[in-house]
Protein backbone atom coordinates (compact mmCIF):
# COMPACT_ATOMS: atom_id res chain seq x y z
CA UNK A 1 0.00 0.00 0.00
CA UNK A 2 3.05 2.25 0.85
CA UNK A 3 5.96 2.46 -1.59
CA UNK A 4 9.13 3.01 -0.45
CA UNK A 5 11.85 4.18 -2.32
CA UNK A 6 15.59 3.02 -0.80
CA UNK A 7 18.70 3.14 -1.86
CA UNK A 8 21.30 1.24 -0.70
CA UNK A 9 19.78 0.68 2.68
CA UNK A 10 18.60 4.26 2.90
CA UNK A 11 14.77 5.45 2.81
CA UNK A 12 15.02 7.84 0.06
CA UNK A 13 11.27 8.38 0.01
CA UNK A 14 7.88 7.52 1.02
CA UNK A 15 4.69 7.48 -1.51
CA UNK A 16 1.22 7.15 -0.96
CA UNK A 17 -1.11 6.78 -3.97
CA UNK A 18 -4.01 8.26 -3.84
CA UNK A 19 -6.05 4.84 -4.22
CA UNK A 20 -4.31 3.69 -1.14
CA UNK A 21 -4.91 6.28 1.18
CA UNK A 22 -5.26 4.92 4.65
CA UNK A 23 -8.76 4.07 5.42
CA UNK A 24 -8.63 2.56 8.87
CA UNK A 25 -10.68 4.63 11.91
CA UNK A 26 -8.19 6.79 14.23
CA UNK A 27 -5.05 8.48 13.76
CA UNK A 28 -2.96 6.11 10.98
CA UNK A 29 1.10 7.30 10.55
CA UNK A 30 2.72 6.07 7.58
CA UNK A 31 5.81 7.25 9.34
CA UNK A 32 7.93 6.28 12.46
CA UNK A 33 8.29 8.13 15.36
CA UNK A 34 11.82 9.00 15.00
CA UNK A 35 11.22 10.45 12.03
CA UNK A 36 12.35 14.04 11.62
CA UNK A 37 8.56 14.68 9.53
CA UNK A 38 5.34 12.81 10.88
CA UNK A 39 2.79 12.33 8.05
CA UNK A 40 -0.20 10.48 8.96
CA UNK A 41 -3.79 10.31 7.97
CA UNK A 42 -6.52 11.01 10.30
CA UNK A 43 -10.12 9.29 9.99
CA UNK A 44 -12.99 9.56 12.50
CA UNK A 45 -16.39 9.29 12.23
CA UNK A 46 -19.25 12.43 12.61
CA UNK A 47 -19.16 13.67 16.05
CA UNK A 48 -15.88 12.36 17.24
CA UNK A 49 -14.08 14.67 19.77
CA UNK A 50 -10.34 14.94 19.27
CA UNK A 51 -9.21 15.92 23.00
CA UNK A 52 -8.06 19.45 22.74
CA UNK A 53 -4.47 20.16 23.36
CA UNK A 54 -1.11 22.14 22.64
CA UNK A 55 2.26 20.73 21.62
CA UNK A 56 5.26 21.02 24.01
CA UNK A 57 7.98 23.41 23.34
CA UNK A 58 11.02 21.02 23.40
CA UNK A 59 14.44 21.32 22.03
CA UNK A 60 15.07 19.12 18.87
CA UNK A 61 18.36 18.73 16.51
CA UNK A 62 16.69 18.34 12.78
CA UNK A 63 20.08 17.71 10.74
CA UNK A 64 18.04 17.43 7.53
CA UNK A 65 14.78 19.19 5.79
CA UNK A 66 12.45 16.71 4.75
CA UNK A 67 9.29 17.68 2.33
CA UNK A 68 6.09 16.54 1.02
CA UNK A 69 4.33 17.19 -2.11
CA UNK A 70 1.02 16.70 -2.60
CA UNK A 71 0.08 16.42 -6.46
CA UNK A 72 -3.53 18.29 -6.58
CA UNK A 73 -3.51 18.29 -10.33
CA UNK A 74 -0.87 17.10 -13.47
CA UNK A 75 1.96 14.73 -13.38
CA UNK A 76 5.08 14.96 -12.02
CA UNK A 77 8.31 12.75 -12.60
CA UNK A 78 10.69 12.84 -9.95
CA UNK A 79 13.99 11.71 -9.74
CA UNK A 80 16.68 10.18 -6.94
CA UNK A 81 20.60 11.12 -6.21
CA UNK A 82 23.07 9.65 -3.77
CA UNK A 83 24.57 12.18 -1.23
CA UNK A 84 27.34 12.37 -3.64
CA UNK A 85 25.39 13.71 -6.23
CA UNK A 86 24.69 10.40 -8.12
CA UNK A 87 21.53 9.99 -10.55
CA UNK A 88 20.06 7.10 -9.12
CA UNK A 89 18.32 4.48 -11.96
CA UNK A 90 14.79 5.28 -9.81
CA UNK A 91 12.30 7.41 -11.11
CA UNK A 92 8.89 7.95 -9.79
CA UNK A 93 5.19 9.55 -11.61
CA UNK A 94 3.13 10.88 -9.31
CA UNK A 95 -0.39 11.88 -10.36
CA UNK A 96 -2.87 13.78 -8.88
CA UNK A 97 -3.76 12.67 -5.78
CA UNK A 98 -0.58 11.02 -4.91
CA UNK A 99 1.83 12.23 -2.33
CA UNK A 100 5.34 12.35 -1.49
CA UNK A 101 7.16 12.54 1.55
CA UNK A 102 10.93 13.37 0.77
CA UNK A 103 13.61 12.17 3.39
CA UNK A 104 16.83 11.72 2.57
CA UNK A 105 19.39 12.13 -0.56
CA UNK A 106 19.06 14.60 -3.76
CA UNK A 107 15.77 15.06 -5.81
CA UNK A 108 14.69 16.50 -8.90
CA UNK A 109 11.49 17.11 -11.07
CA UNK A 110 9.99 16.89 -14.65
CA UNK A 111 6.79 18.33 -14.75
CA UNK A 112 5.03 16.11 -17.49
CA UNK A 113 1.64 17.62 -17.41
CA UNK A 114 0.43 20.97 -16.06
CA UNK A 115 1.15 20.77 -12.35
CA UNK A 116 -0.39 22.01 -9.29
CA UNK A 117 1.62 20.82 -5.75
CA UNK A 118 1.29 21.72 -2.66
CA UNK A 119 4.76 21.58 -0.60
CA UNK A 120 5.19 21.29 3.26
CA UNK A 121 8.90 20.96 4.32
CA UNK A 122 10.65 21.48 7.40
CA UNK A 123 11.59 25.10 8.66
CA UNK A 124 12.84 27.27 9.64
CA UNK A 125 14.44 27.53 5.67
CA UNK A 126 17.13 29.46 4.35
CA UNK A 127 17.50 29.15 0.56
CA UNK A 128 21.29 29.93 0.52
CA UNK A 129 21.96 27.70 3.02
CA UNK A 130 19.69 24.79 3.07
CA UNK A 131 19.71 24.22 -0.64
CA UNK A 132 22.62 23.12 -2.96
CA UNK A 133 21.74 22.51 -7.33
CA UNK A 134 23.56 19.30 -8.04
Amino acid sequence: MIEKVIYDKNLLAIIIRKKNYPKKEGANFITSNKDPLQLGFINYPSNHIIKPHFHLKRKKIINTCPEVLIVQSGVLDVFFYTKNNQKINITKKLKSGDIILLLQGGHGFKVSKKISLIEIKQGPYLINKDKKII
